[in-house]
C-alpha cells in the first residue's frame, strides 16, 4: 500500500473515530481521545523492545511524552490533547522508512493521516465552544 493511500485512510479512520466518540458519547469525547492518544503513543515500545535496550528506551520516552501530553489535555487545555496528536503525528513520520517486520508498512502513514486529523477535529471543536460561550 503506498504512502497517500495509507495516509487517506487514515484520516478517513480518524473523520470517523471523531465523529462516532462525538455522536455517541459528547461528554466523555475529551476522556475518550485522551486515552487512545495514550494507547497509540505506547504501539511502538513493543516492537521497540524486540530491537534492543537503545530503541526501546527512546520510543518508552516518546511514548511517556506524549501520554503527558495526554493527560495535560485530560486535566486543563484540549489544546495540550490536540498537540499531543499532532506530535504523534510527527513521531509515526520518523518511523514511516524504519524497518520493522512487527508493523505494516502502512502502519506509519495510517497513523500520521489519523493523528492529524483528531488534532484538527479537537482544535476545531475548542473554537466551537468558544464561539458558542461568546455568543451565548
Amino acid at each position: 500500500m503506498n504512502f497517500g493511500f495509507a495516509l487517506g485512510l487514515g484520516a478517513i479512520a480518524g473523520v470517523a473515530y471523531c465523529a462516532g466518540v462525538e455522536r455517541r458519547w459528547p461528554r466523555h469525547a475529551r476522556a475518550i481521545y485522551a486515552a487512545t492518544l495514550v494507547y497509540v503513543a505506547a504501539v511502538y515500545v513493543g516492537p521497540a523492545l524486540t530491537r534492543g535496550v537503545p530503541g526501546a528506551v527512546l520510543e518508552l520516552l516518546a511514548s511517556l511524552g506524549v501520554a503527558a501530553l495526554a493527560i495535560a489535555g485530560l486535566v486543563g487545555s484540549a489544546a495540550s490533547l490536540a498537540a499531543g496528536y499532532v506530535v504523534h503525528g510527527m513521531w509515526d513520520a520518523f518511523h514511516v522508512d524504519l524497518v520493522d517486520p512487527t508493523l505494516p508498512r502502512w502502519y506509519a502513514p495510517a497513523c500520521i493521516g489519523f493523528d492529524w486529523v483528531v488534532g484538527v477535529w479537537i482544535l476545531r471543536g475548542m473554537k466551537k465552544r468558544r464561539a458558542a460561550a461568546a455568543s451565548g
